[in-house]
């Protein structure tokens, strides 16, 4: 998908948004050629589409930006520590109930949460937000069992 193309899909959205657990979502979107600040990314692509999404984000990644991956696997959060050394990439990824894509409308029943590598500002926003989360004191076997898990199951 070419910077166009993102252009456009997010013009669609604003004239129909997308539909989550039968409410309308209105987003505030930034455009990849935009430069701005940002405390956090969470990246939530598909493994093939990691390489562009760290692409996207370059004009808004700092040394003080924190970024996390939710991502299936182990090896995202190696490839964005290449292409931004710089930043506070943690360990991390989700857990639960897949959402499921009915005609034009999405549905999640709630249940999961995003399992990071302990760091205060990320456990501080989350409680803010009320995003439900776990500081693993041992991401990286963490990491490892869930993907023993999603071999397993899928």
């Amino acid at each position: 998908m070419f910077y166009k193309d993102i252009k456009y899909v997010l013009e669609n959205f604003k004239i129909n948004p997308p539909i989550f657990n039968e409410e309308k979502q209105r987003f505030d979107y930034i455009l990849p050629n935009k430069k701005e600040k940002v405390d956090l990314i969470i990246i939530s692509t598909k493994a093939g589409g990691l390489d562009l999404a760290c692409e996207y984000i370059k004009n808004y990644v700092n040394k003080d930006t924190i970024i996390i991956s939710l991502i299936n696997g182990i090896s995202s959060e190696e490839k964005i520590r290449q292409k931004y050394p710089y930043a506070k990439v943690l360990n991390s990824y989700f857990i639960g109930h897949s959402a499921m894509k009915i005609g034009d409308k999405f549905f999640q029943d709630g249940i999961g949460k995003i399992v990071f590598e302990p760091n205060e500002d990320l456990k501080k926003f989350f409680e803010k937000s009320q995003i439900d989360y776990e500081a693993s004191e041992n991401i990286i076997y963490s990491q490892w069992q869930k993907l023993g898990v999603n071999i397993v199951l899928n």
